[in-house]
């Protein structure tokens, strides 16, 4: 049952109207002083002319602390028709009924002003509830969250933040985010009020990684992800998202360093075995003018193997660093271009589609990949290989194939392992390179057969 608040001075028409309401609601006669009226839990007033004039303040005051729930008020009239009624009573007031009352007609206008509470104590109920999911997964979520206005004044942070930090969170709420004692906060103002370069404030989806030293002297790399929060009036509000990327910074310098060690280590070993390499192609040329022999032939061809082997190696180990940043690339100059570098034999063809897709990538990492493939693809199909490259259905994903014999079905899961080849000339690392490339864009390789039954490769982002 909803609670009515009856204020008239009519004692009369008091009774009468408790009466009528009774039945259905329950039914609260005056209040006894202010601050009993102003405190009061109900859920419609009833008042008449006299009560309004004597406590307009109050009645304001009271329907002022309800909002933004419904609180409505019914005006008893009189004998006056409605229509008489000011602009200044409706400015107070939800409704309004004149005597003589009609029961059927008062219960009406009581239960609709009724049911609009009822709306809108369910919808505060329902935003309360939404409220507090949301104040849960603030307090529980892992990532340190800073809430800020548009003038960088801090209104909210999460535990997660107050530890990152170490501060205490009420000692920073109500501040300016760069009293936060944390170095450097330039960035993180920067980051948090969409300032760009120029000083111009904008308003789109920013991230950006920042380096967080504490207080007490702990570095911290984070990911910061600001979105802006807006349909606040005049207001707009930023929240804040860091997420703290240390350990994987760590372990990416700590593989760049590896990577690199790696590559000289190639490096040294390449040198010195050129040398005798070299050594031993010249004592080869010399050996031939005094006689010519199929064991000198064989001979070269060993070295030449070597050679391509040590190519190979200083290649596998440079293609082994992970790629950092990638930028829109046009897939068919790459590919004219890898095709112009690998001294194609005269009877091979390429063939590309024409409009080859725009891929992220590092360009020069993805002209080493094609590079391989065309000469995989010389080296078994022959001299008169026909290559095609052309895009997939998938959006920046690519394909590679010939028309040579192909590659047997159970050998294709082992065709990108190091030192796995089917022909004597083949070092075995070629597509092992195509591989360690693919891997470092985070792209996907898949082998299949082509439409003529030789080598298809498939590359999807």
């Amino acid at each position: 049952m909803a609670t009515i608040q009856l204020l008239l001075e009519n004692q009369r028409n008091r009774r009468l109207l408790a009466e009528a309401l009774a039945s259905e609601h329950e039914v609260i006669e005056g209040a006894d002083d202010l601050e009993t009226f102003l405190t009061a839990e109900f859920d419609l007033c009833l008042f008449d002319g006299a009560t309004f004039r004597g406590q307009r303040d109050a009645l304001a005051t009271k329907k002022e602390r309800a909002s933004p729930v419904f609180l409505p008020y019914l005006l008893l009239l009189g004998d006056r028709d409605p229509d008489q009624a000011s602009e200044e009573v409706w400015e107070h007031v939800d409704e309004v009924i004149s005597t003589p009352l009609d029961r059927d007609a008062l219960l009406n206008r009581v239960s609709n002003l009724l049911q609009r509470r009822a709306l809108s104590l369910e919808r505060k109920r329902r935003q309360e509830v939404t409220e507090e999911r949301f104040r849960t997964l603030f307090e529980s979520t892992p990532d340190p969250i800073v809430v800020v206005t548009g003038e960088g004044i801090v209104t909210e942070v999460n535990d997660a933040f107050a530890r990152l930090f170490d501060i205490d969170r009420d000692a920073v709420l109500n501040r300016h985010v760069t009293d936060v004692d944390a170095s450097p906060s330039e960035p993180i103002e920067k980051l948090l009020l969409r300032v760009d370069e120029a000083g111009d404030t904008t308003v789109d989806e920013v991230e950006g990684t920042v380096e967080i030293e504490s207080p007490r002297g702990n570095t911290h790399v984070t990911e910061l992800n600001v979105d802006v929060v807006e349909d606040l009036g005049d207001a707009t509000e930023r929240i804040g998202t860091f997420r703290d990327v240390t350990d994987r910074e760590e372990y990416q310098r700590k593989l760049e360093r590896q990577v690199e060690q790696l590559e000289r280590f190639a490096g040294v070993i390449a040198h010195d075995l050129r040398d005798p390499v070299n050594t031993a192609k010249a004592k080869t040329r010399l050996a031939r003018r005094e006689r010519d022999s199929e064991k000198l032939d064989e001979l070269d061809d060993v070295l030449d193997r070597i050679d391509a082997l040590i190519e190979d190696v200083l290649l596998l180990a440079k293609q082994g660093k992970v790629v950092g940043e990638t930028e829109p690339v046009d897939l068919g100059s790459v590919v004219e271009a890898a095709w112009a570098t690998i001294d194609a034999p005269d009877g091979a063809v390429l063939r590309t589609e024409t409009e080859l897709p725009t891929i992220d990538a590092d360009a020069e990492r993805l002209q080493a990949l094609l590079e391989n493939l065309l000469r995989n693809a010389i080296l078994h199909a022959g001299p008169n290989v026909t290559i095609e490259v052309g895009p997939l259905e998938e959006r920046r994903s690519f394909y590679v194939q010939d028309d040579g014999p192909g590659i047997p079905a159970d050998e294709r899961d082992h065709v990108f392992e190091y030192g796995h080849t089917t022909t004597a000339q083949g070092t075995g690392l070629g597509l092992a390179i195509v591989k360690q490339i693919t891997d470092a864009h985070g792209w996907e390789v898949s082998l299949e057969e082509s439409p003529s039954g030789g080598a298809r490769f498939e590359f999807s982002s």
